[in-house]
């Protein structure tokens, strides 16, 4: 039996790992299930804290724990830094089943605010310090608006390329833009 060789993710450390797989493989969802599964038994006993284990065993606050920190502002909102030192910034967002999400993440540039709905359209505000590859996903339409404009983008933003059911645009300046897709 195959399923006997197989090296099971047995904390929550090693479980980084198979996190940062899922999303590297486009699994977004199964990796919010593991997240839904794994870190709520924390939760339900009450935890404030990521615990260093599964249960309340060792050390009550542990780094090591942190995936779903990380995880949920850089694979579900979508923050990640796109050039070495936060000169750029690539907003991604995944919406896999959820109707919305919202954060903060802290940059060396200043904090980058983003803001998602996604129903039959998807809706997004993003307030960014610095210039931004920004990533929508496409509805029905194929229709992107930026600040309510349907027609025309705002100046200091280009749309570069569709891919993997995503439209990707860029935009030059800080600033706050709103982008909706129908």
């Amino acid at each position: 039996d195959s399923q006997k060789e197989v090296v099971r993710a047995g904390s929550p450390y090693f479980s980084f790992y198979l996190l940062s797989a899922f999303a590297k493989s486009g699994l977004h969802e199964k990796a919010l299930a593991y997240i839904r599964t794994h870190w709520k038994k924390m939760l339900d006993w009450g935890a404030t804290t990521w615990w260093e284990m599964w249960q309340p065993t060792a050390s009550f606050c542990h780094g090591w724990s942190a995936a779903p920190t990380y995880f949920l502002s850089a694979e579900i909102l979508g923050v990640k830094p796109a050039k070495p030192g936060w000169e750029e910034v690539l907003i991604h967002p995944n919406p896999v089943n959820l109707e919305w999400a919202r954060g903060v993440a802290p940059t060396p540039k200043g904090n980058v605010s983003v803001e998602w709905k996604s129903e039959e359209t998807f809706e997004m505000t993003i307030e960014i310090p610095t210039r931004a590859r920004i990533a929508v996903p496409i509805r029905k339409s194929g229709l992107i608006m930026v600040n309510g404009e349907k027609d025309r983008l705002p100046m200091g933003v280009s749309r570069l390329e569709d891919r993997g059911g995503f439209a990707f645009l860029q935009a030059e300046r800080q600033g706050r833009y709103r982008f909706a897709s129908t």
